[in-house]
């Protein structure tokens, strides 16, 4: 620390210290959102299509929004099953998806969009276990849905 503080001009000592306690606040190498970032550049270098990138990004970024309006785990070893279940369900059974204006979000998915999500997560946990950032697939422990939603309560 004492090293970078060298390079630092006098009186700027605070505000290194205050953005390195930022970094180590806010940016999170191991956060959903910062490997979801990863996932997306290793798709693009492994030359998949821009047409599956960008779907990837989509499904990824409701995700990740879902993760956080529902108090989701920032930590990809910590999401469960019951997570991912939460967030198709979601998609089968909300009229008002992403709250977004778009008329497609103004109904539930239909069950190939759902399946649609379940595979892109599955990949991209998948990829995940494969670098090592979870033990295991939350996502490989579900089968894809065949039919449209019931309702899960067990009523």
């Amino acid at each position: 620390m004492a090293h970078k503080a060298e390079c630092v001009p006098k009186g700027m000592e605070k505000h290194l210290v205050d953005c390195i306690i930022l970094q180590e606040t806010f940016v999170n190498i191991t956060s959903l959102e910062s490997l979801a970032k990863g996932y997306i550049l290793n798709s693009r270098c492994e030359g998949k299509s821009q047409i599956t990138v960008d779907t990837y990004q989509q499904i990824l970024r409701r995700f990740l929004w879902f993760s956080q309006a529902n108090g989701y785990p920032h930590e990809p070893h910590k999401i469960s099953p019951n997570h991912i279940r939460g967030f198709l369900w979601y998609l089968a059974s909300e009229s008002n998806r992403w709250a977004s204006d778009n008329p497609a979000s103004r109904k539930p998915a239909s069950q190939s969009t759902v399946n649609h999500y379940y595979r892109v997560l599955n990949t991209f946990f998948g990829w995940l276990k494969r670098e090592g950032f979870v033990a295991d697939n939350p996502v490989a422990h579900l089968k894809a849905s065949q039919g449209r939603a019931q309702n899960c309560s067990g009523s």
